[in-house]
């Protein structure tokens, strides 16, 4: 018996074994070293492509918490569309004093007065109920309305 690498082959005596093994265990084995080369090597091809073309977009920016408030705010409560159902467009905007997020209410004159003020009072509700849940006491709110022409 012929004994290479410290394995013995079990085949008589200067015979080596060849390395003949069940399919679904040399595909089993061709799945895992195909998914490590590709999670080992992916990230550096994809690092290296980061390196050598940088984009203005891909600069790190940490957005302050006045930011991070309005952009939370608008997306939840916000309204940019003018509607026949929803006649008052909202939109909250950081305002430079570190403290205070306007919200612009903007509707035209046909929208009754009480419509004007439901949405006021929606969006001094969310505001509160945002305010409240990240416990930002220190955030104020501030409005502004505008009737616009059609």
């Amino acid at each position: 018996m012929k004994v290479e690498a410290g394995y013995s082959t079990g085949t008589k005596k200067g015979e080596v074994m060849s390395l003949k093994m069940p399919r679904g265990r040399r595909v089993l084995i061709y799945a895992v070293a195909m998914l490590l080369s590709a999670g080992v090597l992916c990230p550096l091809f994809a690092q290296r492509a980061n390196k050598t073309t940088p984009r203005p977009g891909d600069e790190p920016y940490t957005p302050t918490k006045l930011e991070w408030a309005t952009v939370e705010l608008q997306a939840n409560d916000g309204n940019t569309n003018y509607t026949s159902d929803s006649p008052v467009m909202i939109s909250f905007v950081a305002q430079p004093d570190g403290q205070t997020v306007l919200c612009i209410l903007q509707y035209t004159p046909e929208v009754p007065a009480h419509v004007v003020k439901i949405n006021r009072d929606a969006s001094r509700y969310a505001f509160n109920k945002y305010r409240t849940s990240r416990g930002w006491d220190w955030l104020r709110l501030k409005f502004d309305e505008h009737v616009i022409s059609r």
